[in-house]
């Protein structure tokens, strides 16, 4: 089978994802949550596509409208959009997308 079952996604969090002693839990429960958002089909595996289509179902609710740099004066990026509010999903998905990237989970 294809993917990640939720004990293989939150022991690949908890090697990854660096967080103090007193964090690990919140993370825990941040994994659980997020698995099962993802596992779109219930089967209990987090494919590939269905954490793709979870990021594209996070990024339809968000609205982003073109903001000005203070600084610069410039037209601000999306990723600096992004950094500025915070938007902890994306910082989410570019965690697990180097993660997968990297085939850490393989090892």
């Amino acid at each position: 089978m294809d993917g990640l079952d939720l004990v293989e996604f939150v022991r690949l969090l908890l090697a990854e994802v660096p967080c103090e002693e007193n964090e690990r839990i919140e993370l825990i429960n941040g994994a659980i949550n997020i698995f099962s958002d993802v596992d779109i089909n219930g089967d209990g595996n987090m494919s590939w596509n269905e954490f793709v289509q979870y990021i594209v179902n996070q990024v339809e609710q968000v609205t982003l409208v073109p903001m000005i740099n203070p600084d610069t004066g410039k037209l601000m990026t999306i990723e600096d959009q992004l950094t500025l509010n915070e938007v902890t999903t994306f910082k989410r998905f570019k965690v697990v997308r180097n993660l997968i990237d990297r085939g850490s989970h393989r090892r």
